[in-house]
């Protein structure tokens, strides 16, 4: 398995792109942007089977539209989130972002438990609400690509439209509760592990003060 990580956006985001070395199908994970290096990374793949969103802000779904004309990949979201791909309130573009989002279909609408094949890679979607109503985990072999859910030493906001700070307290849990150790790759900030975020995280120690994005 191949990742490369872009980061862009006025928050800014981070942009990952996963390759099957052993078939060079990629996916690309929250394009939340359009810059030159995304676009010139994504000319130079073989091919783009998927686009996946682990929830449906703006600044994770500004480049989906985009991404999808150039690849013609299929865009996967969570079932809760599908007014976010063309509901401005709820993606918050009207409400932080310079301009609306390019609303657009989602292809599959994916659950927990749901198993998304990428070449021969196969991501596995762990629900994680709390920040948005569908936000979620996408877990492929040692990693997780975690959205806004888990950041290093913090967790994502939980004061927007279809927040539940229950519902993330809950998620944080159910994160601290796997098995073995993970890379965890965040949609801002640095990347960490799992452990690591066992041992410092306060939000896996039990507090719930907002902080993130």
């Amino acid at each position: 398995m191949q990742m490369q990580e872009i980061t862009g956006g006025m928050l800014p985001t981070n942009c990952f792109i996963v390759t099957d070395e052993e078939t060079g199908i990629s996916a690309v994970i929250d394009p939340g942007f359009i810059s030159e290096e995304l676009l010139t990374a994504v000319k130079g793949l073989k091919q783009v089977s998927a686009v996946l969103l682990t929830h449906g802000h703006f600044d994770h779904i500004m480049g989906v539209k985009t991404i999808q004309d150039m690849t013609g990949a299929d865009i996967y979201m969570h079932k809760l989130e599908k007014d976010f791909a063309s509901d401005s309130r709820l993606n918050l573009s009207t409400v932080i972002a310079e301009r609306q989002c390019d609303p657009f279909e989602p292809d599959v609408l994916f659950e927990d438990g749901d198993k998304i094949p990428v070449g021969n890679l196969i991501f596995r979607v762990l629900h994680t609400p709390g920040h948005t109503i569908g936000s979620s985990c996408l877990m492929v072999r040692d990693a997780i690509f975690s959205g806004d859910t888990i950041f290093k030493g913090s967790v994502g906001r939980t004061d927007f439209p279809t927040s539940d700070p229950a519902k993330m307290a809950e998620s944080v849990r159910k994160i601290a509760e796997l098995e073995g150790n993970y890379a965890i790759f965040p949609a801002h900030g640095d990347s960490t592990t799992l452990d690591y975020e066992r041992k410092t995280n306060p939000f896996m120690k039990g507090n719930t003060d907002d902080f993130g994005y």
